[in-house]
């Protein structure tokens, strides 16, 4: 019993110690494992064995063949993605015949060097690139066929539809669960709406100021582009607020706060209300947050650190 208990032990070794280790144990356990022959049972054959567990040599070969290969693979496409951050670096600045250029030379280059489905990663930032310029159909075609889509494509395909003045085939492209979730997660009943062009274009453009949130500089630009659609939303006015904060544009900010309270009164946040003036700053329980006075001497660290 105890024979057979070191046998299992022995099998289950290379699965707990990975690849490499797996090789190192299974090579001792061949070397040392006693004859299997109990109970009439007949032992393995030394060729069965040696036909099961691949030598330590045959193992780090293939190992290192697949090292090898993927090193080649991503030197090989390396310059394609280059460029196409290049693409997504100019669309960000407008320079839009440029992105486009340089997304066809991406798309090009990864479609000589890449045999794989990833090779048409460009063809969703060539369809951001057509809809920046105004080429709704062509950008329709890019998202269609692009295989690996993010968060925004849908999002992006729908506003193609609504500047094509089709709203019913906006709602299929990204149904109002949807972009509720990525326009208005905590607060979809503030969402401009759905119930007509203007307002589905509105809500669209805010969804993409959420999930282009972590680059503040597209984020803005969505959240402007959406205000001008509906400049009495009271959600809107808020998130607009909060990303010129987040920018250091404390002055433009508080008018937006403010214009959140005039629109939405209550429905705003602590933060909202705070920074527009009608609250005062408080901690969690309520109790007002101290005045902090400068050090009268602050003023002239300043100037001497000058």
């Amino acid at each position: 019993m105890r024979h057979r208990k070191e046998i299992k032990m022995n099998k289950m070794l290379p699965v707990a110690l990975g690849l490499v280790g797996a090789t190192v144990v299974a090579l001792a356990v061949a070397q040392s494992q006693p004859s299997r022959t109990q109970s009439g049972v007949a032992a393995t054959s030394s060729v069965g064995a040696a036909s099961t567990r691949p030598t330590f040599s045959a193992n780090t070969s293939a190992l290192r063949m697949d090292i090898e290969a993927n090193a080649r693979y991503h030197a090989r496409v390396a310059p394609g993605y280059e460029m196409l951050k290049a693409a997504q670096a100019l669309l960000v600045q407008d320079k839009l015949q440029e992105a486009e250029q340089k997304c066809r030379e991406a798309l090009e280059f990864l479609h000589r060097n890449d045999h794989s489905e990833t090779a048409l990663v460009p063809l969703e930032l060539l369809g951001d690139i057509q809809l920046a310029k105004g080429e709704y159909k062509e950008a329709l075609k890019s998202y269609a066929i692009a295989p690996l889509r993010s968060a925004a494509c849908p999002v992006n395909t729908a506003l193609c539809y609504v500047r094509l003045g089709d709203l019913e085939q906006a709602k299929k492209s990204c149904p109002d669960k949807m972009l509720a979730q990525y326009a208005s997660e905590s607060h979809p009943e503030a969402m401009p709406g759905t119930r007509d062009l203007k307002s589905m274009e509105a809500t669209l453009l805010m969804a993409l100021a959420n999930i282009y949130g972590a680059d503040s500089a597209q984020e803005l630009k969505y959240y402007k582009a959406a205000e001008k659609l509906a400049p009495t939303n009271w959600h809107l006015a808020e998130g607009l607020g909060w990303t010129l904060d987040d920018r250091g544009r404390s002055d433009e900010a508080v008018r937006y706060y403010k214009r959140a309270v005039q629109y939405g009164g209550d429905k705003v946040s602590q933060r909202t209300l705070e920074r527009a003036g009608v609250l005062k700053p408080t901690f969690l329980d309520g109790t007002p947050l101290p005045v902090v006075t400068p050090h009268p001497l602050a003023h002239e660290t300043v100037k001497t650190q000058k």
